[in-house]
């Protein structure tokens, strides 16, 4: 779908962080509760962009 930010690769091995595995779950419970690929790229455009500001 394009939702996930692009992972760091070292070394051949993709590394992933508990970050990713917050929003990679958020995409999924959101498609789970019907949302549709349009609104879920939405609601993480707004929630990385409240997330920058919040640093």
């Amino acid at each position: 779908m394009g939702l996930c930010q692009e992972v760091k690769k070292v070394m051949g091995s993709w590394q992933y962080d508990e970050t990713d595995f917050e929003r990679l779950n958020l995409i999924m419970m959101l498609y789970d509760l019907d949302f549709t690929v349009e609104e879920i790229k939405k609601y993480m455009k707004l929630s990385l962009e409240k997330n920058e500001r919040n640093v």
